[in-house]
């Protein structure tokens, strides 16, 4: 399947898209390829993805250890990451 998502900038266009995909992911198990310049390093879409999977936040005091290792876990079986 492929999806276009268009809009002007700021919008939430890469923050709808995510919530999507991941939502797909946990009730079909459909994988996603990423492409996404704008959330450059990595780690700054493992957070954002982290968020939208475990439900808290991506700081200290927020979330356990446990739950971080789980999410990554969990983002490297859904996703093709580049």
């Amino acid at each position: 399947m492929l999806a276009i998502c268009t809009g002007i900038t700021g919008v939430g266009k890469s923050e709808f898209i995510d919530y999507i995909t991941v939502r797909l992911n946990i009730l079909h198990q459909w994988k996603t390829a990423f492409f996404t310049p704008e959330n450059y390093p990595l780690k700054f879409h493992y957070s954002k993805l982290f968020e939208k999977i475990i439900g808290k936040r991506f700081k200290k005091g927020f979330a356990d250890e446990i739950e971080f290792d789980m999410a990554y876990e969990y983002i490297s079986e859904i996703s093709f990451t580049s």
